[in-house]
């Protein structure tokens, strides 16, 4: 179990940052630059998000050659940052329209610092909640796919733990152990990034802080 958590906090932290950084790219971009480039970057999103997730990456893991740790990284972030760039981007839209915004672009700031000087400090607990939610639900992924059998089998991590004990019928010979521990696990974690963020959260908006 501690062994195979090194594989489950990779997994989840490097497919987790990955979606992150896509996710903030293009909803950047999306909510700063209206017209065109905001209809194809929203018609990519929405698109990504009425496509179920699990069965694609199952399509994707199953096809994919390599079975490794990095193949299934890549396919989580690949499925998974939709949902964060249609938050960032409404968000973004909003900041957009915000007089320090106008001031700054009037002032002859360039593109890049209005965006990420500007505006993306703005945004510290949607992108904190977005990352945390990509690597809880990368987290979840992983030990999905690894327990249909659509990882690397000479990887530990709890997916693999569960898909050992899924094949050596662990429930009905009585060792439940083998599958209570890794899913505890993967709940206490999601539970531990869910408080992690609510404390990002309140450090970044000074409304949610307790007034001394």
């Amino acid at each position: 179990m501690v062994y195979g958590a090194r594989t489950s906090l990779l997994v989840g932290l490097l497919a987790g940052a990955a979606a992150t950084v896509v996710a903030v790219t293009l909803g950047l971009i999306a909510g700063y630059r209206s017209g065109i480039v905001d209809e194809v970057i929203g018609f990519v999103t929405n698109l990504a998000l009425v496509i179920p997730g699990i069965p694609l990456m199952i399509i994707l893991a199953a096809y994919l050659n390599g079975r490794s740790v990095w193949t299934i990284v890549l396919v989580i972030a690949f499925t998974g940052w939709a949902t964060g760039a249609r938050v960032i981007r409404s968000q973004a839209a909003t900041l957009r329209t915000r007089d320090f915004i106008t001031s700054a672009v009037f002032s002859g700031e360039r593109l890049f610092r209005v965006v990420f000087r500007e505006i993306l400090p703005n945004m510290t607990s949607l992108v904190a909640g977005s990352f945390f939610g990509a690597a809880t639900a990368a987290v979840m992924a992983e030990a999905s796919l690894e327990f249909l059998g659509l990882g690397d089998p000479n990887a530990v991590s709890w997916g693999t733990i569960l898909y050992y004990a899924q094949q050596q019928n662990a429930l009905l010979t009585g060792q439940w152990l083998l599958v209570f521990a890794p899913g505890l696990a993967i709940a206490l974690l999601a539970t531990a990034f869910t408080l992690i963020n609510f404390g990002v959260d309140a450090l970044s908006n000074p409304r949610l802080r307790e007034k001394a």
